[in-house]
């Protein structure tokens, strides 16, 4: 039989009910009222009586919520949140870095087809992890862990937004890397790369060797990037958007500066 009682320490009833096995149980009913804090408790037996599903038990708590609060519990669908996350993550992040999680977002709204229309909240660890797998075996593991880590902020954003009451994404692991997959170049490779490359390509290659760059950051360097002064590279990545300097690396200084026979 459902009752209500309350703690020192809290201003808000408890509502004790009693579990499909037996067991009594009790939890906040957020309310300060003994009355709706009884009706609550007694949805929450029903519910455990009748041992609801997942939509059934959620249909119940948005009763409850606007019993409580005068508003149904919100539940918006997985795309219609990943279109807001998006549009929040462009103000939030890097160009590089907003494409990304936008791309990654949308491709796991493509791959569930007709569920994305569901309330995000049906979103479980298994679908995550099918999703993971198929991603893996058309890419490779470190990419599917890449994509996963996305999925994994997009539904940390909505638990915090209050939409969902855990990450579903945050209990699928990573997967293990196949060792050898990627790997430096050795330095017979680099030396055989070297030898076809043309003197812009060589110079890059070189600069990106020794500011450890990433090559895009080195072909889009222009000359106001170089101080030949202070021996320096100065440019903001294209990643983070972050300013960054680099020593000037005298290796690659022969061919970045007289990639054609003049300075």
């Amino acid at each position: 039989m459902p009752a209500v009682r309350k703690k020192l320490d809290s201003r808000y009833w408890f509502g004790c009910f009693t579990l499909p096995d037996g067991r009594r149980a009790q939890r906040s009913t957020k309310s300060t009222n003994r009355r709706e804090a009884l009706q609550i408790a007694a949805e929450w037996e029903e519910a455990a009586r009748r041992r609801y599903t997942e939509a059934q038990a959620r249909r119940v708590l948005s009763d409850i919520h606007e019993l409580v609060h005068g508003a149904p519990l919100a539940s918006p669908t997985l795309a219609a949140y990943v279109t807001q996350w998006v549009s929040r993550k462009q103000g939030e992040t890097s160009g590089v870095t907003s494409r990304h999680y936008e791309h990654t977002a949308k491709e796991f709204c493509e791959w569930l087809g007709d569920r994305a229309g569901q309330p995000i909240h049906y979103v479980t660890p298994g679908i995550v992890a099918t999703w993971r797998d198929k991603t893996a075996a058309k890419s490779s593991p470190r990419t599917a862990n890449n994509k996963l880590k996305v999925i994994r902020n997009l539904f940390q954003t909505a638990w915090r937004d209050g939409l969902i009451p855990e990450n579903p994404a945050a209990k699928v692991q990573t997967l293990k890397a196949i060792e050898g997959q990627r790997r430096p170049f050795t330095l017979t490779e680099l030396k055989t790369i070297l030898d076809v490359a043309s003197p812009e390509w060589r110079g890059m290659i070189l600069a990106a060797l020794y500011t450890g760059q990433r090559l895009k950051d080195i072909a889009s360097l222009t000359w106001a990037n170089v101080d030949l002064d202070r021996g320096e590279f100065r440019f903001a990545t294209s990643k983070t958007g972050r300013p960054a300097s680099d020593p000037d690396c005298p290796p690659a200084a022969p061919a970045y500066r007289n990639p054609t026979g003049g300075r």
